[in-house]
């Protein structure tokens, strides 16, 4: 299927998600790296792929399978960015931070500090539980014998 692209190869979407299709026909949705709104130019990152989903979901579950009528009355997706984290090796890392309130300041970081909010907020972004505790147990096993060359 042909749908409106970007110059850089992302697909179209209005501010609702909604792609934009010429002929009118509605009902597709595109989030993430694939999709740019229109007038906005996003990050491609976790970030934004998952807030848009949360918007989508909500937007589904609230109204059912969506009507132009309804798509129409929903509320514009923004994004609201939660700050950055990056982990650099040898146990550092920098964390930029958005401040939740209007008066506040960006938080900023660097160093071990950091690489621990990076590893901190890795692991409440894992999906199950079983994952939740595989992981530091590795992390552990990475720290007491060293990476195994031979699986590389």
């Amino acid at each position: 299927m042909k749908w409106a692209k970007r110059t850089n190869g992302r697909i179209e979407v209005d501010d609702r998600l909604q792609l934009v299709d010429p002929k009118g026909k509605g009902r597709i949705f595109a989030i993430g790296d694939c999709a740019q709104v229109s007038g906005s130019i996003y990050p491609a990152i976790a970030q934004v792929a998952e807030q848009q989903g949360n918007y989508l979901a909500k937007a589904l579950n609230t109204k059912g399978i969506p009507d132009k009528d309804i798509i129409n009355s929903q509320e514009s997706f923004r994004f609201a960015s939660k700050g950055m984290l990056a982990y650099l090796g040898n146990y550092s890392g920098v964390a930029s931070l958005v401040s939740q309130d209007k008066a506040g300041k960006d938080v900023k970081m660097k160093g071990h500090i950091a690489w621990l909010l990076w590893r901190g907020a890795y692991l409440s972004k894992l999906g199950t539980w079983r994952n939740r505790l595989q992981v530091p147990v590795d992390w552990a096993k990475t720290l007491l014998f060293g990476r195994d060359p031979s699986r590389f």
